[in-house]
């Protein structure tokens, strides 16, 4: 008897087609595997992979592969971010004694400026899975 989660046994509504998983008339919960989906390469080797995007709930869900030494420039967010640490090491450079490791949760607030950093001799990639809700804005300047 084939498994319930290889790929020819999912419902066509949980398969991934043409990058689109379609939640119309859907009553069932939607699983994607990782090989679903695309991980996209960011300049340093770093990854990041889109989980879901809900423009009705302004909310999206990654799951980011850091490298050592990996940064994002300084920003916040207009609704609040879930965010927990699958495995290695980060930090926001505010509050470099907060360091999020494997297993940690992090809430973020709305507002809240924040620059986040992987360490330049982090050992491992930092493995994170977001829940963003609204607008990432980039801060420049003071």
């Amino acid at each position: 008897m084939a498994k319930a989660h290889e790929p020819g046994n999912r419902p066509r509504e949980a398969r991934n087609i043409c990058g689109v998983v379609s939640r119309e008339h859907s009553r069932e919960a939607i699983l994607l595997l990782d090989e679903d989906l695309p991980w996209v390469s960011l300049p340093d080797g770093s990854k990041l992979q889109v989980l879901q995007v809900d423009l009705n709930q302004n909310l999206w869900v990654v799951r980011n592969r850091f490298k050592p030494g990996f940064g994002i420039d300084t920003h916040y967010h207009t609704g609040p971010v879930f965010a927990v640490t699958m495995s290695g090491e980060w930090f926001y450079q505010e509050y470099p004694d907060k360091i999020n490791k494997a297993g940690s949760y992090l809430y973020e607030p709305a507002q809240s400026l924040h620059t986040l950093t992987v360490s330049d001799d982090a050992t491992e990639d930092a493995v994170v899975w977001f829940a963003i809700f609204g607008s990432n804005v980039i801060v420049f300047g003071e």
